[in-house]
């Protein structure tokens, strides 16, 4: 008979000590076990720091595919948790193809095995109790990082581009001032009116390293519009703890998805500030409404946006010798030069006006207003505006 020998072993294992050394034993303990049963050994298949629970494990699948191409007939384990901890992978596995396949499944510790009656009902309580342990597991994981992070402490794997971690305390971050400086200038750059796009080329044209190229220590420096956008969200840099804004799908899964803001944890004063509050504020402003700081007031359409009072019906924009105006098509003599618009709205909005407001900063306050009232209502409905005019 030929048998398959795999061994695993994770960081979810409480009786793991060395690596190396577990894998050592596992090995050692079945190929001892093979022996004893005159069994060839057809393959040793490990995977080594992988979760019970992870369906890509490559020797795991390596091994199964040998398993369909019949290169062997028994499939041997230290225990049932060593193949999988995942209960669907029982059932989808040890009690259904190999049994198709002509494998025959066996532990040694725990006496597994698809050869003997009335064994089948131990198997399944052995599988939900192994995903049992992997859930707690899962929750028991999730509440430490929780409390970490809502005590300032980092526990990403890298630190943010402008950034490292502290030597003496990895949760801990500290300013990287070569990185630092390329933030500011990003900052600054943006403030001053160029998009991202231009921030990108102009950084490439300086050959200064893009953040996964300064990471690495690579000559590869190549930037774009996606990475400068990234910095400049990100509030990290006004020395705002930000962590939390993923999570997995399941333990089971891989998979993310994004966690609304209201649900990121945020702590302040954890680290020294790169970009000071108020270039920030002033930065998502400028990124949320999608417009640089220097865009001309002519590139905002408000057609469709301003009605007339008398008649209701919508204004038009239209151009005369004398500039530009818009029209009510229904009312005869309703009508507001572009100048004068420019004025009433400013006056109309100014609660919403910084100290140095000018009509420059006409664009992201109308785009503010309309967004405002999105949230305000159904978050679907297009904002309106009905001046008297």
């Amino acid at each position: 008979m030929r048998c398959a020998i795999y061994c695993r072993l994770s960081k979810e294992d409480e009786e793991k000590q060395l690596e190396s050394e577990s894998i050592q034993n596992q090995k050692a303990l079945l190929l001892r076990y093979a022996a004893q049963q005159r069994w060839d050994v057809a393959g040793v298949y490990i995977d080594d720091d992988y979760s019970g629970a992870d369906r890509d494990r490559p020797a795991f699948c390596a091994m199964l595919q040998e398993a369909r191409a019949n290169q062997f007939e028994i499939v041997l384990c230290k225990t049932q948790s060593r193949f999988t901890r995942d209960m669907e992978l029982v059932e989808k596995y040890i009690h259904y193809l190999f049994p198709l396949w002509g494998i025959r499944f066996v532990t040694v510790v725990d006496h597994v095995d698809t050869a003997l009656q009335g064994n089948k009902k131990a198997r399944q309580i052995n599988g939900l109790i192994n995903e049992w342990y992997l859930e707690d597991l899962s929750e028991n994981i999730r509440a430490v990082f929780t409390h970490k992070r809502r005590m300032g402490q980092y526990i990403g794997a890298l630190a943010a581009y402008g950034y490292r971690k502290d030597t003496a305390d990895r949760h801990r971050l500290c300013v990287d001032p070569p990185a630092a400086a390329v933030v500011q200038d990003i900052y600054r750059w943006y403030l001053e009116g160029m998009g991202k796009q231009k921030i990108a080329d102009e950084l490439n044209r300086r050959e200064i390293p893009s953040p996964a190229a300064y990471r690495e220590g690579t000559e590869r420096s190549v930037w774009t519009k996606t990475t400068v956008g990234r910095i400049l969200k990100n509030e990290m840099y006004t020395g705002v703890m930000v962590q939390g804004k993923r999570r997995k799908v399941s333990y089971k899964s891989k998979q993310m998805r994004q966690v609304p803001p209201t649900e990121w944890v945020r702590v302040e004063g954890t680290h020294e500030a790169i970009v000071s509050s108020q270039d920030f504020r002033r930065v998502q402003e400028l990124l949320h409404c999608k417009i640089s700081a220097q865009q001309p007031v002519q590139h905002i359409s408000l057609e469709g946006k301003l009605f007339c009072d008398v008649c209701g019906g919508k204004l038009y924009k239209i151009r005369a010798k004398s500039g530009i105006y818009l029209r009510c098509k229904n009312c005869k003599g309703v009508s507001i030069t572009w100048e004068n618009l420019q004025k009433l709205l400013l006056e109309k909005m100014h609660p919403w006006l910084p100290e140095e407001a000018s009509e420059g900063w006409l664009p992201v306050l109308i785009k503010k207003i309309e967004l405002e009232a999105v949230n305000r209502e159904t978050k679907q409905q297009e904002m309106t505006i009905y001046w008297n005019i």
